[in-house]
């Protein structure tokens, strides 16, 4: 599934897992106020790379983003686009290459891409080319599927993994 939101830590924390290459769960990072969970896969409208849920024993209160209400002020603001593109692409290189590096790649999983030209589209095809022969690209077709009141929902997180 698309990622269409992400999530804005506020209070707690919030645990970031990956799967290993035995398909089981391991704790990737821990996210802390002022850090963001699922902005990877929201930019670039990817399936979701990591799971998250509240840290042991606190709960995290979480903003959330809806990727439909933040992509036409993006596209208003041509410029601060290209420059989120830039940086969404710089993060989603680091992560692949530390996810290589300790060996919980994900292979066989795949990601898709907007339809509407913009900065991200021609980052995206800059990131496929990059990504291993094992990786399936999805339709690049971006439906806009999720309708929301508000930019910003706060929410308690128990889990959403």
């Amino acid at each position: 599934m698309v990622a269409h939101e992400m999530f804005f830590v506020i209070a707690g924390a919030v645990d970031q897992l990956v799967q290993d290459n035995d398909g089981f769960s391991v704790l990737d990072k821990n996210i802390g106020p002022g850090e963001s969970v699922g902005d990877l896969s929201f930019f670039f409208g990817m399936r979701h790379i990591h799971a998250a849920r509240a840290s042991s024993g606190q709960g995290a209160v979480c903003l959330r983003l809806v990727r439909s209400q933040l992509m036409p002020i993006l596209e208003a603001y041509p410029d601060d686009e290209e420059l989120v593109a830039q940086n969404a692409l710089r993060q989603f290189q680091l992560t692949k290459h530390a996810r290589s590096a300790a060996g919980t790649s994900r292979h066989g999983k795949s990601i898709a891409s907007f339809a509407a030209p913009s900065a991200f589209s021609g980052f995206v095809e800059e990131a496929r080319s990059e990504e291993d022969a094992d990786e399936k690209s999805l339709s690049t077709e971006y439906k806009q599927s999720v309708v929301e009141d508000n930019n910003y929902d706060a929410i308690i997180l128990s889990n959403i993994e």
